[in-house]
């Protein structure tokens, strides 16, 4: 059985082992009750209805929860490049899984045989602090042909990183557009 998600807002006080055993004794309606008293409070899937398909996009002073009701796609990240790949038909189907096999693998030896520089690195942007990310961000999505590959990003249903090392850093400023011409 596992364990849910717990978020802490007191940790000093509800990731105790004797929060554990108090909270275990206590009828299970009630139990959610005792856990709050304490500062903690037990997810459900309710939190994860955006788990796929959502993205966050920083602001200069507030950020932003973008969702997308059909979202087909998914983006996938290897040695400093980003590919669209499309995971439904125009129906709403599955594309058959031959189909994505060979897409993962095209993509795979296309960066394996060409990787970005590091100057090309745009997803360690995301690593910086989240006012700086903002600005670079919007200084990026003013770039019209690097909006439409964010647009690609932020309306995916989730970023698949296919890397197998951890990137070492990169030399600024970024040079662009994010996508490669040609990515699949």
């Amino acid at each position: 059985m596992l364990e849910p998600d717990i978020f802490h807002m007191s940790p000093q006080r509800s990731k105790t082992a004797l929060f554990q055993e108090a909270v275990r004794l206590l009828p299970s309606g009630v139990a959610f009750y005792g856990a709050a008293a304490c500062g903690a409070f037990p997810l459900d899937m309710s939190q994860y209805a955006n788990l796929f398909k959502s993205t966050r996009i920083p602001g200069l002073v507030r950020d932003e929860l973008r969702t997308v009701q059909h979202a087909s796609h998914v983006v996938v990240q290897r040695r400093g490049r980003f590919w669209k790949l499309d995971l439904l038909d125009k129906a709403g189907a599955t594309v058959p899984l031959a189909q994505i096999e060979a897409a993962l693998q095209a993509i795979c030896d296309a960066s394996d045989s060409s990787p970005a520089p590091p100057e090309e690195h745009v997803g360690l942007l995301t690593h910086l602090s989240r006012d700086q990310w903002a600005e670079l961000r919007t200084a990026i999505v003013a770039s019209q042909p690097n909006a439409a590959s964010l647009e690609a990003i932020d309306t995916a249903l989730f970023a698949l990183c296919l890397d197998v090392e951890a990137p070492k850093g990169a030399c600024w400023p970024v040079r662009l557009p994010l996508m490669a011409s040609d990515c699949i």
